[in-house]
């Protein structure tokens, strides 16, 4: 090894050591550093009691002063000897007499390849010089030149600070170790705990959330446990049962709060947000902390959504289009209701909401809506799901939604329950006509065919059997369907019965003639009764063959003409949409067009398949089929789509014109088919349903002529009681207008949610006639404005008695009474009122004398005489109706519609003689609507039209809840159970609760 390779040993050796020393050494100085701030930390965590950061606070100090310690005492002095020149002055400054030729030769070692190449010095001097400080260094001792000295300081201060913790441990441990306590926990909560109650009884004030509408609560001497909605505000007092400094609220696992603490009385607050607990920790004096030993319990006392009742027609619901459904609902709350509202589903859809009540505010309530389907959107085949949801005034974590059970509904096509029907009556034309054939073809019935004979004959009775059957059954469904003929149900059922009399009848020689082919002994003579029945079944079964050809001909084409009609309206809506959309431009309305184009698209392809069905398979004679659809139809329709969609409107206007007169010669020409069809199939019927219906015209004619003289009459009463009243009349109405606002707006501060159903119901009947009585006012009517006033009175009456006996029968709620209050309280501002506006009109009241002179009382005698006759051609007309209902069973429905006329004729003709012209005049009208609806009905019946069972025509018919007339029971009744309800307290004590609940339920 040469003297250069021996130096750099000894100096790699040298840092070695010198690397473990003062490692060594800041580790000590490290932990010394780290022990000595924790100590620190301890002490101020005993002065000041624990809390979260000091565990932090103390760990990052430690942390740190380690940090600072080991920079200090290691890192710092090994980075000072990275160097092979820096290891050498350090050997250097302990071997002075060697530190000169030992740097030098640590730095001539480098230069000795340039040496070579450009000699500028000795190079032998410069290997004497390695030669001789190799030999110098190889007597130096390492402890020398690396020495163990900088351990010493931090072992010193290391070893003061183990005996500052051995002379604490031995004088104060209490001390140290509560110190180490407090420092070592996270806040009050980790505070040590005590063995023994910190704190007295406890006083809770609970302060409810305000939409809860509860007072605020006291509850003194409690053990501190919470039951509270969530959102209560809670104040806790209570006296502490140790000498404390300070106190602190703990709530849950950390959530610490100071607490107030004057004169040993404690005080906190806290707010419910959910399930927790809470304690308290008091720091004592000498830095002890102490807290309870068990918590308080923190519980929450729900808001239970709302509980909710829907009422309505069926549970599963089938309507025949977008009829108006009558819902009922009844919704309670623990604290009061927001909004009730209705949501329905249809199909798989997105749900839809309609608010029936919003900032309801009361903690019950109850009311009626009528649904109109149009806003569903139905189309045939469509189920809906329904239901009443409430929801509560919670806001703190709500509101909460309470849901009635769901209902469903679907709309039925009946379209294609008649078109079913009438597949059922081709099977039955079908069997009919294969009975017949088994008969015709029979052969003789000699010896020889008697077997065959017997077969045809046994074959053709089952099937008259089954064709009886089902015509039996086809007469019943026709019974329930609308667009049925009304021929079809009498014809089916007397087919029926007249096969079914013959098949009876053939029924034993049948079986005798089976009887005896089993027992080998048939002959020609037994099958001589068969043979002479069978004529009869041929004729019966060719009379019923014709007759259900021409009834299915006749319905093939009504749908076919049905449809036409249809798309024809289809065609009409397209129109003034497209119109619309010209103007707007909106997209709404664009979508509105796209769904019309699809449902015309639609109509247009079942009349193309049902003119090609019909052509095919010859139901209908050629001559009753020359209606033809434009086959471009179809194309134009696409065509337009394009042309909307391009923008180019007035464009889709002129194809739009093309198409409708397409679809309007179609239906014209399906028209003509189908009268031409019947005149020729169904001539006594369509003679006797026009003689009926000229009939009715010219009674509905003369019944408005009379209604026209009654006017007049009407017209000249009003003329005198104006002039009657002239000098006063404006100033009466003036101000008799004023206490009319004045009631409206009495009527309208009556709180309807607190009354009952039907007295809801009343109130909006009130606020109608009130409304009314102003414009007849305004009018000059008096008369008719007395009549209104009237009737607000009385239903304003009939509110109040109501309320006054519910609330002085039966307890109710605090609240409630309090509603019921305000309610009474309105309700008895309003009727004064009343009173005296009726008191008034009736005193300005010209009398009947007075208005009418003697050529308007004879004028009105005449009248009476006018409508006397005209109810006599009515009785007529009835008696003939009845007469020709069997040649014409459309007409059967007439004489039922005709009393309702009648009835109002004859209350028209005494009222007219009584010289009561107003009432007469509403009797007559009431005649003329009548008439005028069963002209349409009969109308209808020569062209059934399914329109509005396909949703497309929105109907008025309410569907009600059944028994819902019944809902207000009578006066007495109810008294009756309110005075049973009394006896409710002499029930057994576990179940009084439940019989005044019960008689509660009956009464509402």
């Amino acid at each position: 090894m040469g003297a250069f390779e021996r130096v750099s040993a000894f100096l790699r050796a040298v840092r070695r050591r010198l690397l473990l020393v003062h490692l060594a050494a800041g580790l000590v100085a490290a932990v010394s550093a780290g022990a000595a701030v924790l100590l620190v930390c301890a002490f101020a965590a005993w002065a000041t009691g624990p809390h979260a950061v000091w565990p932090l606070l103390a760990l990052g100090l430690a942390i740190g002063a380690a940090l600072l310690a080991l920079t200090r005492f290691a890192l710092a002095p090994l980075y000072r000897l990275r160097r092979t020149r820096d290891v050498a002055r350090q050997v250097g400054t302990h071997a002075p007499k060697l530190s000169s030729d030992l740097v030098s030769t640590v730095e001539l070692e480098p230069e000795l390849p340039a040496l070579a190449r450009e000699p500028r010095f000795s190079h032998e001097l410069v290997l004497a010089l390695a030669e001789q400080t190799a030999q110098a260094v190889g007597t130096l001792e390492l402890s020398r030149v690396a020495p163990t000295r900088p351990l010493k300081r931090p072992l010193q201060a290391l070893a003061g600070l183990c005996a500052i913790y051995v002379l604490v441990a031995l004088t104060a441990p209490g001390w140290l170790g509560r110190a180490a306590h407090a420092l070592g926990r996270r806040g009050p909560l980790y505070a040590e705990s005590s063995d023994e109650p910190i704190i007295g009884d406890i006083a809770l004030t609970l302060t409810y959330p305000r939409y809860s509408g509860l007072a605020p609560k006291v509850i003194p001497n409690t053990s501190g446990d919470v039951l509270a909605l969530k959102g209560t505000e809670v104040q806790i007092e209570t006296r502490a049962l140790l000498p404390a400094k300070q106190a602190t609220l703990v709530l849950g696992e950390g959530d610490a709060r100071p607490a107030e603490l004057s004169g040993g009385v404690l005080h906190a607050r806290f707010r419910v947000e959910g399930p927790s607990s809470y304690r308290f920790v008091l720091g004592l004096p000498g830095g002890r902390a102490v807290r309870e030993p068990i918590a308080h319990k923190i519980e929450i006392d729900p808001d239970r959504p709302p509980k909710v009742d829907m009422f309505a027609p069926s549970e599963d619901l089938e309507v025949a289009g977008p009829k108006i459904v009558e819902l009922g609902f009844a919704a309670e709350d623990d604290y009061g209701l927001s909004e009730i509202a209705l949501v329905w589903q249809v199909g798989s859809g997105p749900e839809q909401r309609k608010v029936l009540r919003s900032g309801i505010g009361t903690r019950s309530a109850q009311g009626r809506h009528d649904w109109d389907l149009a806003e569903v959107g139905l189309r045939a085949g469509m189920r809906v799901a329904y239901r009443i949801e409430a929801r509560d005034t919670d806001n703190v974590s709500g509101p909460n939604v309470g849901s009635s059970r769901t209902f469903y509904l679907r709309l039925f096509s009946a379209r294609e329950k008649h078109e079913a029907q009438i597949e059922r009556q081709a099977e039955l034309l079908e069997e009919v006509l294969r009975a017949l054939a088994e008969r015709l073809e029979a052969p003789a019935p000699t010896d020889e065919q008697a077997g065959r004979f017997l077969d045809a004959l046994s074959a053709a009775h089952e099937r008259e059997q089954a064709a009886i059957t089902l015509a039996a059954r086809l007469s019943d469904e026709a019974k329930a369907n609308p667009m049925a003929p009304k021929e079809l149900r009498p014809a089916l059922a007397g087919m029926a019965e007249r096969l079914g009399r013959l098949v009876r009848d053939e029924a034993e020689p049948l079986s005798d003639a089976q009887g005896r082919r089993r027992r080998g002994s048939l002959k020609a003579p037994a099958l001589a009764r068969l043979s002479a029945e069978s004529p009869k079944h041929v004729a019966e079964l060719e009379n019923d063959a014709l007759k259900l050809d021409d009834l299915l001909g006749r319905q093939r084409l009504e749908d076919l003409a049905a449809l036409a009609d249809e798309a024809a309206a289809a065609k009409k809506r397209l129109q003034a949409l497209l119109e619309k959309y010209k103007r707007t431009r909106d997209e709404a309305t664009r979508k509105e067009i796209e769904r019309e184009m699809r449902e015309l698209a639609q109509r247009l392809r079942e009349i193309q398949q049902k003119l090609a069905d019909l052509a095919q398979k010859h139901e209908v004679p050629d001559e009753f089929l020359n209606a033809k659809m434009d086959k471009n139809a179809l194309a134009d329709l696409e065509h337009l789509e394009e042309m909307i969609r391009r923008g180019d409107l007035d464009a889709a206007a002129r194809e739009l014109e093309k198409l409708s007169r397409a679809i309007d010669d179609m239906q014209a020409a399906l028209g003509d088919d189908l009268r031409g069809f019947r005149d020729q199939r169904f001539a006594a019927e369509q003679k006797a349903l026009s003689e009926m219906l000229d009939k009715i015209g010219d009674l509905e004619h003369e019944q408005k002529r009379i209604a026209d003289d009654t006017q007049k009459v009407l017209e000249r009463q009003r003329e005198k009681a104006a002039q009657l009243m002239k000098d006063r009349i404006d100033q009466f109405v003036k101000k008799e207008l004023e206490k009319v606002a004045r009631l409206q707006k009495r009527a309208h501060e009556i709180p309807q949610d607190p009354l009952a159903p039907f007295d809801q119901e009343e109130l909006d009947r009130a606020r109608r006639r009130i409304e009314d009585l102003k414009k007849t006012l305004d009018q000059g009517d008096l008369e008719q404005a007395l009549e209104m006033a009237r009737q607000a009175h009385g239903s304003l009456k009939s509110i109040e008695d109501d309320t006054q006996g519910e609330m002085g029968r039966m307890s109710v709620s605090p609240r409630a009474r309090q509603d019921l209050d305000l309610a009474t309280r309105k309700l008895g501002e309003a009727l004064p009122v009343a009173k005296e506006i009726v008191d008034d009109l009736e005193k300005a009241m010209p009398s009947r004398e007075d208005l009418l002179g003697g050529e308007d009382r004879r004028r009105l005698q005449d009248l009476g005489g006018r409508e006397q006759a005209l109810k006599k051609r009515l009785e007529q007309l009835m008696q003939e109706a009845e007469q020709k209902a069997k040649e014409a069973p459309g007409i059967g429905d007439a004489p039922p519609a005709m009393r309702g006329a009648q009835n109002d004729m004859q209350r028209a003709e005494g009222n007219l003689r009584g010289v009561r012209p107003r009432d007469a005049y509403q009797n007559e009208q009431q005649a003329i609507e009548k008439l005028a609806e069963l002209r349409k009905n009969m109308q209808r019946q020569r062209r059934p039209n399914p329109s509005g069972a396909e949703g497309r025509e929105v109907s008025t018919e309410r569907i009600k809840i059944p028994g819902a007339d019944e809902f207000r029971a009578p006066k007495e009744w109810r008294e009756q159970i309110l005075e049973a309800a009394k006896e409710a307290g002499k029930a057994p004590e576990p179940y009084r609760g439940q019989v005044k609940k019960y008689y509660e339920e009956i009464v509402k």
